[in-house]
This record gives C-alpha cells, structure tokens and sequence, in this order.
C-alpha cells in the first residue's frame, strides 16, 4: 500500500488525462494518443510540489460499459480501483467541448465517493481564450481550473490547489542503519503478445492488480507492482508485447514499445515468456535480443505448457523426457542464451510459478560476483597458454593483463597487443572458462579490450 497520498486523475475518455499526468509526473510516461480508451490499466507516478509528494494516478476513461466485453468490464474495475485508493480526485473535462452524456457518467461516479474533487478544464490552449463557463457551473463542481496539459498553462495553480487539500503530512519514525537501503530487485515480464505475461503478474501477487485478457496488446503502458518475497524487495514491471520493428503499428502500439524498451533497460531480471506450441519466433528472437543488449539477466519461461500436455501423449513421451527434448531443442536453437536458465510453466493453472521469484533473486545475487585477479589468473591463464591465439598477417594476439572492472552486469577487461586480433571466439572461450567455475547464472558478460599503451622512448 501506498504510503505517500494518493490524487488520480479521473473522467470521460480523451479529455487529456494522459498528457495532464506526463506534465504533472514531469516526463512522458503514459501512453499518449488522440484516441478515445487509450489508457487501460492504472499508472502510477510520483509528484513533488512546494516540499510535499503524492502518487499520481492516471486511470482510463469512465464511459458506459458493454457487459459482454471482458476489456471494457476490467477497464471499468481499474477506475473503481484508482478511485477507492484515491485521497483527491482530478476531475478533468473538456473546456472545448459541450458536456457529455459521459462526462455526467464520471460526475455521478465521482460524486459517490465523497472524497474532495478538485475540477479541471483542459484544453484551454490561449491565454485570451473566452470559455463559456455556464454550462460546467451546472455540474455543481464549483469554479474549474482552466489549464492546458499540452503547454503547461495553470498546471502550477493546479498543483498549489493539490497540495491544499493533501492530508496532514504524517510524519514517519526514523531507522538509522549503518546499510544503505537495498533497492528493489526489478523484474521485467516481456515477450510478444498474447504469452500470458499479465496473468503470470497476477498468479505471482495472487491478486488482479493489473488487466488480463486473451486479446493481443491489452496492456498498453508499463505497469510496476511492488511486492516483497522471503525478506526481499521486488518490483514486476509488466511491459506491452512487443513485436518486431517492421510490424509495429504507428501510434499507440508504437508508443507501447517504447515503454516496454525502457522497461528492459531500467530492470535487473527479465522473465522473456514465449508460446511453447508456436515455438521460437523470429518475434521472440528480437525480444531476446532487446535484453542482451541491454546485459540484463534473463529467465526463459515457456508459458502455457498446459497445452502441450496433449503432444506429449500424442508421441508417447512421458512428461519430463518430453520437457527435456524440447529444452534441448530450443537451446539447440538458440545457443547464444546458454546461461540462461529454461523453465516451463503454466502461469493460468499455477503449475512450477512459484519457483521463478526465488529464481529471480539468484540471478540478481550472480549479477553481483566480482572475482579477484588472483581467481581469474586461476582460471584463465590455463586456457591463455593451452590455446592458439588468433593471429593475422604473421602477428598473434597476445593478453597482457585481464581483470574484472565492474559488476551487474559482471563485466572484464582484457589488455592485449592488438584488440583487432582478439576476436569473438576467443572471447567466447574466455568466458566460457570462467563461467565453467562461476556461472553467473543467468547473466550476459560483458567484455571490454583495450591495447596496451606503447612506451614513450625517451632520449
């Protein structure tokens, strides 16, 4: 539960609420379209104005709701969700617009509450705009704050009104620690669309926190969870599914991509779920190839294995040979992710789910092995004297020196002669040495070469 008090941003579909919380927040977070129910699940961002911090939520907007589409009704609970939580609702309407049917729709929800309502007009763009107020005293809201969320205009009205209604700030015991707080291990569940990866989100917190749905690209935005495992900080980040860069669709699902990629590269661990009936796409390949480059530790999970039960019967292969072919086949696949751990699950039914946390957290500790020159001396200087080093035109490489420089991801320096001759083979044979006594589980190693400096003679 949030400790920080909480204002969502609330009203009829394509009012601005999204671009009122990417001002508020100060940087683009939401998904932003000229498109009516762009915003699905509820996001959070945290503001700070006149020494005072709130959650900001934007939530999608309120509109009737067809009782046969499970979207819509799974839109509708994540407003009830946002309003409940709420301290302060941001009651947005359209200052260009005559009322709606659904703006009085989001005004009787609202007024249920009887929490205090702050009411805005957005889209008050000029500053000798005239706007024709009478008709939006009739919703009884009394006198609206005119603001553009587009330039800015009246947002720092807005957040003084804000910040006047906040509860009293309650202030919190002080622990003095001789630690520095240890951060949140940050999960990522990616993968393209449709693999299941908000309702394994759902099965880890075993609750409906975010939307879930069998329709390709339901989850739009980067959503974060926080939740704790065995003493441990966690934040799952559910990400859109995405796809690869030819075929991504201009606009929201573009938009949507973007999140997800910054969702790879602010995290730790990625959960990379793919359909094992489908088997390894080329879609899946370049999901693959977002985390590696971005040295996260990755999990491949093959979601729905449920399904599979069926094949195995079919060939007559008992389940855990029939496992066991099918990781050999995709390794055999996909060769350059032999560090990454495989497993199957069925995140629906709840089968081998619970092992992937604890999972999670030791790739995280891998990430943070740091060996000594003594260790890798041990290790490497073997292969270094057993092996043919690569040569070219008559000059053969030779590795002066190596060393870990850094950690998460483990990264090694090589000092050699010439860094053209040291080519990735060999590099891959290094590593390979390395990880034969410390796997770094899970986690990609990075490598950095550099020429030894060249004496200066000196007369």
């Amino acid at each position: 539960m949030p400790t920080l008090p909480v204002v969502a941003i609330v009203g009829r579909p394509n009012v601005g609420k999204s671009s009122l919380f990417n001002r508020l927040i100060g940087h683009r977070r939401a998904v932003v379209e000229d498109f009516p129910g762009t915003t699905r699940d509820r996001l959070y961002g945290t503001c700070e104005w006149n020494a005072r911090e709130f959650f900001l939520v934007d939530t999608g907007g309120i509109a009737k709701v067809d009782k046969n589409n499970p979207i819509e009704i799974g839109l509708a609970n994540q407003i009830k969700a946002a309003i409940q939580e709420a301290d302060i609702l941001l009651f947005v309407a359209d200052g260009q617009s005559p009322i709606t049917f659904e703006d009085d729709e989001a005004l009787r929800l609202v007024r249920r509450t009887k929490k205090p309502v702050i009411f805005t007009l957005n889209k008050i763009d000029g500053t000798t705009f005239e706007i024709n107020k009478t008709n939006f005293y009739e919703m009884g809201l009394g006198e609206p704050i005119t603001i553009s969320a587009i330039q800015g205009r009246g947002t720092g009205d807005l957040l003084d009104k804000i910040v006047n209604l906040l509860p009293a700030k309650v202030e919190q015991p002080v622990v003095v620690s001789d630690k520095e707080a240890t951060p949140p291990i940050r999960i990522a569940i990616i993968g393209r669309p449709n693999v299941g990866k908000s309702t394994l989100i759902n099965q880890l917190l075993k609750s409906e926190r975010v939307i879930v749905s069998s329709t390709p690209g339901t989850t739009r935005d980067t959503i974060d969870v926080d939740m704790d495992f065995q003493g441990r900080k966690l934040t799952l980040i559910d990400t859109a599914g995405i796809r690869k860069r030819g075929k991504i669709d201009v606009g929201i699902e573009h938009y949507s991509v973007l999140r997800a990629m910054q969702a790879i590269a602010r995290c730790d661990v990625v959960f990379a779920l793919f359909d094992p009936d489908e088997g390894i796409t080329s879609q899946d390949l370049h999901v693959l190839g977002y985390a590696l480059d971005e040295y996260k530790s990755i999990v491949m999970v093959a979601n729905k294995w449920d399904l599979m039960k069926d094949k195995a019967e079919t060939i007559g292969v008992a389940r855990d040979r029939f496992i066991a072919t099918y990781e050999r086949a995709v390794r055999d696949e996909l060769k350059f992710m032999s560090f990454a751990p495989f497993v199957t699950i069925s995140a629906l039914h709840d089968v081998r789910v619970g092992n992937l946390l604890e999972m999670a957290t030791h790739l995280y500790d891998q990430r943070f092995i740091r060996l000594g020159h003594k260790q890798l001396k041990t290790i490497l200087q073997p292969v270094i004297t057993t092996n043919p080093a690569p040569s070219k035109r008559g000059v053969s490489l030779y590795v002066y020196d190596y060393k870990q420089i850094d950690v998460s991801p483990p990264t090694f320096e090589f000092e050699v002669n010439d860094k053209e001759l040291f080519h990735f083979s060999y590099q891959r044979s290094l590593i390979n040495a390395i990880r034969k006594v410390y796997p770094f589980t899970g986690s990609p190693i990075k490598v950095l070469c550099r020429n030894r400096p060249k004496k200066v003679r000196t007369s």
